[in-house]
């Protein structure tokens, strides 16, 4: 059976679906549009907090690995998105680092530690 090919919608078409979802907005059926997520100004913002974060207590520890386990969707719920492989690779990178950290008893320079994660993060 041959798979049905789809049209693409002309100009009226897609002005006619804006202005439902616009009309469906104002009366409140359809949440409204949100704003964009500025990432630079995010990341900025996450890496400045993360200066006063500090693991070494037992409690944020514990927080963190909760958080941690809970980001990721592992296809659980369909495919697997870029977010949750970006997850995917930090908890891969840490495992990996901790591995050789044992086999090396603790002593690894900066760019040893590069040498092993490289693999991970070129996946």
């Amino acid at each position: 059976m041959a798979t049905k090919k789809y049209k693409r919608m002309t100009n009226r078409e897609k002005d006619e679906r804006k202005r439902i979802k616009k009309n469906l907005q104002e009366k409140g059926i359809l949440p409204p549009d949100k704003p964009r997520l500025n990432r630079k100004k995010f990341a900025q913002e996450v890496c400045d907090e993360w200066k006063d974060y500090h693991l070494g207590d037992y409690a944020k520890l514990n927080t963190f690995m909760i958080v941690l386990g809970m980001m990721t969707n592992s296809g659980r719920y369909g495919s697997v998105s870029k977010e949750d492989l970006g997850i995917l690779k930090l908890k891969k990178c840490a495992m990996v680092l901790d591995q050789k950290f044992q086999e090396n008893d603790n002593k690894m320079t900066y760019e040893q530690i590069i040498e092993v994660l490289k693999p991970v993060w070129e996946l």
